[in-house]
């Protein structure tokens, strides 16, 4: 990548922006721009005194990019959807001139964390015991997943907070695709960035030599160093927006387990086969994993699935409730290792004496 001084403040390649509308911030000036080309610094400095329009200040990448702007003008004027922008040249453009020049797009994103940092990003979390609308989408491998659970992938659906999130997120990752090179390399079984297109990019993990999975897509592409590079910090804190499901309550037969495969398969399908959407309801976690139950108009995956004889399965209403004494959950966390639990009657009572000594206590605290 050019240096900040070619980059972000190329001189005969910067504009001075009047008009901008007083609800902007940088990155709705840097759409505009960006669709003439490739844009090295981008800044709403603030507002004059009538308080109603802002200042901004751009400056493209290349004198080619620039030229691409003005040709765009008409009579100095930018005219879009909802805005009518003035636009001038910025004659002898340095950093000193530009307000707070120091806040380059670039900075704005961060710098990519160091190659001996590999990333990996958690999980999105399902709701529980709330019914949600998921699409089934391509599996996701994971070391967290025992070789006799049937795991899934489901992408949430109809969640307009979760999706302006992400695309808050995507905004920015699509700005920062036109400030770096893409050839870079990550190890299989973490994440990076894949550019989709010249101004599109998205969160993978490299699932084999040839294969990257889109972690807010659920979709398996080709791997090609030319189109990656290492995930930035400012990208990691939001989960991936699919999330790694498990089945509540099946039990599965040990000639069954080569052909889970297939059964995912079956079950991306599942919704178009019976013309309905797929709901989903968690009631649980093992580990990093969303225990759920899914749904199809009148029909319970998990209650086909025993029908077709590969697995058992005992609905939630009817699983066992255990009881946890105090010393059992202490040796489960001071031995590292699973304690016996017992749903004996005898330490239910225990427990509810327990509590009810400790209730007497603060009444007479």
């Amino acid at each position: 990548m050019a240096s900040s001084s070619t980059a972000f403040f190329l001189k005969d390649a910067g504009f001075h922006i009047r008009n901008v509308p007083k609800e902007w911030n940088d990155w709705n000036l840097f759409h505009v721009f960006q669709s003439f080309g490739r844009v090295g610094y981008c800044r709403v400095a603030g507002q004059p005194n009538d308080n109603q329009v802002q200042l901004g200040f751009v400056n493209m990448l290349s004198m080619a990019d620039a030229e691409e702007v003005r040709k765009n003008l008409t009579d100095g004027i930018l005219i879009g959807e909802n805005y009518t922008l003035k636009v001038s040249d910025h004659k002898n453009i340095g950093g000193a001139l530009l307000p707070m020049a120091s806040i380059s797009v670039q900075k704005l994103l961060s710098s990519p964390p160091p190659k001996n940092s590999p990333i990996l990003l958690s999980s999105s979390w399902l709701p529980l015991n709330k019914e949600i609308e998921v699409d089934v989408v391509d599996y996701l491998p994971s070391s967290s997943v025992a070789e006799d659970l049937f795991a899934l992938t489901v992408l949430r659906l109809n969640d307009p907070v979760a999706k302006e999130k992400y695309d808050s997120m995507h905004e920015k990752m699509n700005a920062y695709a036109q400030l770096v090179p893409f050839e870079s390399d990550f190890p299989i079984g973490y994440d990076g960035v894949y550019r989709e297109s010249p101004r599109s990019i998205l969160r993978a993990r490299r699932i084999s030599i040839t294969k990257l999975y889109l972690l807010d897509l659920g979709r398996i592409v080709n791997f090609e160093k030319n189109r990656c590079f290492h995930l930035p910090k400012v990208f990691q804190s939001i989960p991936t927006r699919v999330s790694l499901c498990g089945l509540d309550g099946l039990t599965w037969s040990k000639a069954a387990i080569p052909s889970f495969d297939n059964i995912r398969e079956v079950v991306q399908k599942w919704g178009q086969m019976e013309n309905s959407t797929i709901q989903a309801i968690c009631f649980g976690f093992q580990g990093c994993i969303n225990m759920i139950t899914l749904y199809c108009g009148k029909s319970v995956l998990a209650e086909r699935l025993h029908r077709k004889g590969v697995c058992e399965y005992l609905p939630r209403s009817q699983q066992p409730r255990y009881a946890y004494s105090r010393e059992a959950l202490l040796q489960h966390n001071n031995n590292g290792m699973t304690a016996h639990i017992s749903n004996d009657v005898d330490v239910v009572k225990d427990l509810l004496k327990k509590i009810d000594g400790v209730k007497n206590m603060l009444r007479n605290f």
